[in-house]
């Protein structure tokens, strides 16, 4: 019996290495999509097989074995976690001005009615732009905040109405391939585009429906002409392709790495298993022609099943 067990977690192990080694961005393979969505997890998964496993060898030296094949599991999630790879960063001359701004990403949850709390969020007395997923109930929401209209700029995404953006600056819209953006003037001249993202479960469905997506949005970027901000739930983790893809072509605001700081969204409140605490990474602020700084998750969910994530940008003009 003993070695059964032995047996079994030996292979629990192994396959969770084998999935840090060569499964980590596959998501055309199915358990390989499974594990990238949850691949956060892996290193306290992988640490409890081992223990088990180092108790139940503790006369063997088969515990070394298990040590050797837990490494991996342990460590390159936490690599995967908080990799950086588009460098370029927008910087300040002499010859430039700074203009800063306030942006959170906030995915509601369609039926989260707690508007109360919800206003707490999407107030642009404290925060200069909101960006809110899965508000199909804005006129609820207006209706219970009638102050929200007077104090924000609204602009609803035409096509899908959950995407809404509230703004302490003006606002505009329009449509560029096939994809409809907000303009904000965040000081005069000074033009941010946004694309407000929800994007299909990358658990649920193809890979590829995730990934070309995100390829809209690179060519987009290539089109625009002056800063872009592309955030929202993009229902991928960093293990998977999408969320690769726009860490190459795109700037991430990304929570300074401190034992303290976390930059899990989800499962918040809102959901059953939201009581343990967020697990896994799933809404993302990306970014071109700006600087980020000060990004954080914040501390409540204001009856979501996401924490909301804001940053600080700096934008640059010139000194007439």
């Amino acid at each position: 019996m003993i070695t059964a067990i032995r047996l079994l977690l030996f292979f629990a192990l192994t396959m969770l290495t084998v999935w840090c080694l060569f499964g980590i961005f596959k998501d055309e393979i199915v358990i390989f999509k499974f594990l990238n969505f949850m691949g956060q997890v892996v290193p306290i998964f992988a640490l409890s097989l081992l223990i088990a496993l180092v108790w139940l060898c503790r006369e063997s030296k088969l515990k070394w074995l298990a040590v050797a094949v837990a490494l991996p599991a342990m460590i390159i999630p936490l690599i995967i976690s908080n990799l950086s790879i588009y460098k370029e960063e927008l910087t300040a001359t002499n010859t430039k001005s700074e203009v800063s701004f306030s942006f959170i990403s906030f995915s509601k949850m369609s039926h989260n009615k707690n508007y109360s709390e919800i206003a707490k969020v999407i107030d642009c007395n404290k925060y200069d732009v909101i960006q809110v997923q899965e508000i199909l109930d804005l006129d609820n929401f207006l209706a219970a905040n009638p102050t929200v209209a007077d104090t924000c700029n609204i602009s609803v995404n035409k096509k899908h109405k959950q995407l809404v953006t509230f703004s302490a600056f003006p606002v505009s819209s329009y449509e560029e391939n096939g994809l409809f953006l907000t303009r904000v003037e965040v000081a005069g001249d000074l033009i941010v585009s946004l694309l407000n993202v929800h994007a299909i479960k990358a658990i649920t469905s193809s890979a590829d429906r995730q990934t070309g997506a995100v390829t809209r949005y690179i060519k987009l970027s290539e089109n625009i002409d002056g800063p872009l901000i592309v955030a929202g739930d993009f229902n991928a983790t960093p293990f998977n392709a999408s969320v690769l893809q726009m860490k190459k072509h795109f700037n991430h605001a990304q929570v300074e790495n401190h034992f303290t700081n976390r930059y899990s969204t989800w499962p918040a409140e809102g959901r059953r298993l939201g009581t343990l605490g967020p697990w896994i990474q799933i809404d993302y602020i990306f970014y071109q022609g700006l600087k980020s700084e000060n990004t954080f998750v914040h501390n409540s969910s204001y009856g979501s099943d996401h924490y909301p994530i804001e940053t600080s940008f700096k934008i640059y003009k010139e000194i007439e």
